[in-house]
């Protein structure tokens, strides 16, 4: 049984999501005046992106199909890698969002097993590691865990430290509120399209940014 609101939330994630990149494209690549890291701007894309870790979360008790979801984000995130590194190879994506989402997913079955005071803790701990580790590593293997490079660019960047202390939440959250797997709001009445997009979100996800770019391509001629 799909959660009507878990569905609008991802919906309304997803929109911001694509009206940032917009701003991102025309900024980086059409050179508008556009200074998304400050303000309204980089609000939008950082609600975007912590609504679908935190969602991820809720959403990895109501599937018993975990391990299978996560390994299907993680071969799309490997053609997200592909895809950037051939459009550019000194700032392709090596451990963004998708492969936040993947590896985290394959957790799920473990985190289901843990009591929910663990599970708080580990959301915790996580979310604060990162001010106990190195801010840079001549290794780029530890960039997974936050740790990075003295020089490094990345497209799109969402390491396991501080980000999975946010997945784990949501799992905190989903095992609390949704223990019964049903809805905790009536869904009102009349068309329910927008929820479509919050139950698709991995194929909009992959193809909006080309199709994004197409058409900014296409009107700037």
């Amino acid at each position: 049984m799909r959660i009507w609101e878990i569905d609008a939330w991802r919906s309304l994630a997803l929109c911001f999501m694509i009206f940032f990149h917009i701003l991102v494209d025309l900024r980086d690549l059409f050179l508008y005046p556009i200074d998304y890291h400050q303000g309204f701007w980089r609000f939008t894309g950082v609600f975007a992106a912590a609504s679908f870790i935190l969602l991820a979360g809720v959403s990895s008790n109501l599937s018993r199909s975990s391990l299978r979801h996560g390994l299907r984000i993680l071969l799309a995130a490997a053609a997200v890698s592909a895809g950037t590194w051939w459009w550019d190879p000194d700032t392709y994506v090596r451990f963004g969002i998708l492969h936040l989402l993947g590896v985290s997913m394959l957790t799920a079955p473990l985190l289901r097993r843990l009591p929910l005071i663990f599970v708080a803790a580990l959301a915790a701990g996580t979310a604060v590691l990162p001010a106990f580790l190195p801010a840079f590593a001549s290794t780029p293997w530890l960039l997974p865990f936050g740790v990075t490079p003295p020089v490094f660019t990345t497209l799109d960047y969402y390491p396991l430290f501080p980000w999975y202390g946010l997945f784990a939440a949501g799992h905190l959250a989903g095992r609390v509120l949704y223990s019964e797997r049903r809805s905790l709001l009536p869904q009102p009445p009349g068309d329910s399209r927008f929820l479509w997009l919050g139950r698709h979100t991995l194929a909009i996800y992959l193809l909006h940014q080309p199709l994004l770019v197409a058409l900014l391509t296409l009107l700037h001629k």
